[in-house]
């Protein structure tokens, strides 16, 4: 009878341990998930339609992948007439590419921390070189607020 006690006790214990470590795990790659790392945030006043703005400049390095996220703090630019077109530069002015995201079709989010990422694109970089953001807002839609213009550096 002692023995069955101690086996029953032993797998309860196996089963708790099993169920907090796969917690753990889960939690792990759930937080890792959300979080974007490696970033660049510049400030973008989408607000101010049909004027063109530029960021300040910055470093990208060689062989890396960038993705290009408005930051917003609401979903309220969903299905409105409002186009944000921005362009990487370098800084001699040639245009690496030209990203344009209308806002009135098919748009999809990420919500992290209350914050909402809108893709914009994505671009690969060969070469490092110093580079800028030049962007326009068209639209009908004024849109009441401004937000950040997020550059996640991964590498390739």
């Amino acid at each position: 009878m002692q023995m069955k006690i101690n086996n029953k006790r032993k797998f309860i214990f196996i089963i708790i341990t099993a169920l907090i470590i796969s917690i753990l795990f889960f939690i792990t790659i759930f937080s890792n998930k959300n979080n974007i790392k490696n970033k660049i945030d510049l400030p973008i006043w989408i607000s101010l339609l049909n004027n063109e703005y530029k960021t300040s400049y910055f470093n990208i390095p060689a062989n890396t992948k960038i993705n290009f996220y408005l930051e917003l703090p609401n979903r309220e630019i969903e299905g409105k007439d409002l186009a944000l077109t921005l362009s990487l530069k370098k800084e001699t002015g040639q245009i690496l590419t030209t990203l344009t995201k209308d806002f009135n079709f098919n748009v999809s989010t990420k919500n992290i921390d209350k914050r909402y990422l809108y893709k914009l694109g994505t671009y690969i970089v060969k070469k490092q070189d110093r580079s800028y953001i030049q962007y326009i807002s068209k639209g009908t839609w004024e849109i009441p607020y401004n937000g950040t213009l997020i550059i996640e550096i991964q590498n390739t």
